[in-house]
């Protein structure tokens, strides 16, 4: 399939949608070896700002469990993946374009011996499955390769596009977890997760860019690459002229990675230009020379750079649109 959408053959349902996502990069991973996903996943933060980290030793997959109805949640649940590894269990919602099913709390009336009392029920869709991993996978017993394991511990991952912590939805969910059980507090803020997707593309541009061109690694690794790259879930990354460029502006790599991540679509073939000027800028560090032919959003760009014009000689040719 990512053959299919490499090559334009799906529809636009396949195309938006988050099941095909999440199947095509976690499938890539599950062929890979375990150290991959445990560098992405181990960029996750918290809502207190800490960093996901845990070892994974031959982690298995299970794509889409379903879970039946359990206290405080009304229906079933179905996260879009579990990674089980030893005594842990990850827990994967995935969003594409789509945001969370289901959000708060409500209450229904529920009919006991008493009579009728009020009964809260959790709707938000990462609340539904804290609880899942709270009353349903710990202390749950899974087989790995013939090898019972108990899980012991868990964490939930919000998977989605956006480009900064979505500090609105993690707190949206922590607030109906503490509605339905305010004892939970300090545990839902550490062991809910988030983590996007573009994170992903350099994990495999570093393989592409370590692994022989015909290793199955390479070749896998090259698809989701394109593939990722036609979803514009690339972010800057492995070119090391990079740094050296990030250095002579000021400013850190990840200030820069930030706020010029549109710019991999446009610059991208320029920083392979700019690295082969590497014996130049040994002589020269402080000047650099390009040339650059219908650069699109030239206009933005060069005015984005004025502060830099004593230092930055380029040359442009335009051509009308």
């Amino acid at each position: 399939m990512l053959i299919a959408d490499i090559k334009g053959k799906l529809s636009l349902k396949e195309l938006y949608s988050e099941d095909f996502l999440t199947s095509s990069v976690f499938s890539v991973f599950r062929y890979l070896d375990e150290k991959w996903i445990q560098k992405y996943i181990n960029q996750a933060i918290n809502i207190r700002g800490e960093k996901l980290s845990l070892k994974l030793s031959n982690p298995g997959y299970n794509f889409w469990p379903f879970f039946r109805t359990i206290k405080r949640i009304k229906g079933g649940v179905e996260p879009d993946v579990i990674i089980y590894s030893e005594n842990v269990a990850i827990i994967i919602e995935a969003k594409n374009f789509s945001g969370k099913s289901g959000v708060g709390v409500f209450e229904e009336d529920v009919t006991e011996d008493l009579g009728m009392v009020d009964s809260k029920k959790i709707a938000d869709q990462l609340g539904r499955e804290y609880f899942i991993g709270k009353n349903s996978i710990l202390k749950s017993t899974y087989v790995l390769d013939e090898n019972p394991f108990t899980i012991d511990n868990f964490v939930l991952i919000f998977l989605t596009r956006h480009t900064t912590f979505p500090k609105d939805e993690i707190e949206e969910s922590i607030d109906a977890i503490i509605k339905i059980s305010p004892k939970e507090k300090m545990d839902a803020e550490q062991k809910i997760f988030w983590l996007n997707w573009q994170k992903a593309m350099p994990i495999f541009e570093e393989i592409v860019e370590t692994k022989p061109k015909h290793s199955f690694e390479y070749k896998i690794s090259k698809d989701i690459v394109d593939y990722l790259e036609l979803r514009n879930l690339g972010i800057f990354s492995g070119f090391n002229f990079l740094d050296d460029f990030c250095f002579f502006i000021g400013e850190s790599r990840e200030a820069f990675t930030k706020k010029y991540l549109f710019y991999r679509k446009v610059f991208k073939p320029y920083w392979k230009f700019l690295s082969n000027l590497r014996p130049f800028t040994r002589t020269r560090k402080d000047t650099v020379f390009y040339n650059i032919v219908h650069l699109p959003y030239w206009n933005f760009i060069r005015n984005d750079l004025e502060y830099y014009k004593d230092s930055i000689f380029y040359k442009i040719i335009e051509k009308p649109y």
